[in-house]
């Protein structure tokens, strides 16, 4: 179970295994009309389409944080007028971001924080009371205490899908009012300092800096920061974003008896680093599975909306988006990002 010092290399996953799997999975469709009279900027049908989809996730979403016992969350909290005038004025590098890195984002930080193991922390009830079960007549309910409330989640890997489930995380928990630590590991000192003056610009704008804490950390700190937070315990959940062996591992080393693993990142054809026993013995719950990006549009959106210092900005020190380069330079930019020379780049073929 040991991880070593940086992720180690996948294999790759054929056209069959990358497939959208459009069956199993019930998604949000997209409808738009069929005139569109230009592509930049974003209007018209798009712009109403982009608009329909923010307002759709509303009131649903409110209900169910409601439902569970959690204040509701500030995803969909904008209006419609405020939603269109918005929208116009979106950088256009931060769409991009829209077709399926920052839905998975959010989508990693939505599943963790709404798994069954996690929602004792956030509901301060007793699990299963905690996922709605009405508690037996000669049943006994425990108080929570402070440090039973106080819910400890790492996220492995701070690549642009890591990054963006981290400032996922951090909306859904300062919303939600909810006392936290996060430790951020990656292997990489430019990702993590990167993720540290990303958490210090969003901490500062909801000013909320004393509901909780994130520590960014390297691979072998990070065991010594979850053992002393949780005196060996462990985290309640781990969002895996990398998709390889090592950072599978990681997550099973940090995970607490009774927490979840939800893994994100694209897995190829290699073993799961653990036997089914000893996800058994820990009684861990492990959540793989590709991200259903229309149904998280809505939510995303909307993160993108208020977040536009992070996700428009280009070059910035708190940037997702660190370029914008021409196609010329596609080979060094790729190899520049393997070897964690760079951050997200996008490519523009008409510059």
């Amino acid at each position: 179970m040991n991880s070593s010092e940086k992720w180690l290399p996948s294999v790759q996953t054929s056209n069959q295994e990358q497939r959208v799997d459009r069956i199993s999975t019930p998604l949000l469709k997209l409808e738009t009309k069929s005139s569109r009279r230009s592509r930049y900027p974003v209007e018209n049908a798009i712009t109403a389409a982009l608009v329909s989809l923010a307002d759709a996730s509303k009131a649903d979403f409110s209900e169910h944080r409601t439902r569970r016992g959690a204040k509701p969350s500030m995803f969909g909290s904008h209006g419609r007028v405020e939603t269109r005038e918005t929208i116009g004025k979106l950088a256009d590098s931060s769409l991009l971001l829209l077709c399926d890195i920052l839905p998975t984002g959010v989508f990693a930080a939505f599943q963790a924080l709404n798994h069954p193991k996690t929602l004792p922390m956030l509901t301060s009830r007793a699990y299963p009371q905690s996922s709605g079960a009405s508690l037996v007549e000669s049943g006994v309910s425990v108080p929570f205490k402070a440090e039973d409330k106080l819910l400890t989640i790492a996220i492995v890997g701070l690549g642009p899908v890591g990054v963006c489930a981290c400032i996922a995380l951090l909306d859904m928990l300062y919303a939600g009012d909810v006392k936290f630590r996060i430790v951020a590991i990656d292997p990489t000192e430019t990702r993590r300092k990167k993720v540290e003056a990303i958490y210090a610009k969003v901490s500062q704008a909801y000013g909320k800096q004393e509901n909780g804490h994130l520590e960014i950390s390297d691979i072998a700190a990070s065991k010594n920061v979850v053992t002393k937070w949780t005196e060996g315990i462990g985290c309640s959940s781990v969002l895996e974003v990398v998709g390889n062996t090592s950072a599978l591992s990681l997550s099973y080393e940090l995970v607490r008896p009774f927490g979840c693993i939800t893994s994100v990142g694209v897995h190829a054809e290699h073993q799961v680093p653990y036997t089914g026993r000893e996800l058994y013995n820990k009684n861990v719950s492990l959540d793989f599975g590709r991200c259903p990006v229309r149904a998280m549009f809505p939510m995303a959106l909307d993160l993108l909306l208020r977040r536009q210092d992070v996700f428009g900005e280009v070059g910035g020190e708190t940037s997702l988006v660190e370029k914008v380069v021409g196609f010329e330079v596609a080979a060094k930019t790729y190899d520049d990002f393997d070897k964690g020379r760079c951050g997200k780049v996008l490519f523009d073929p008409w510059r």
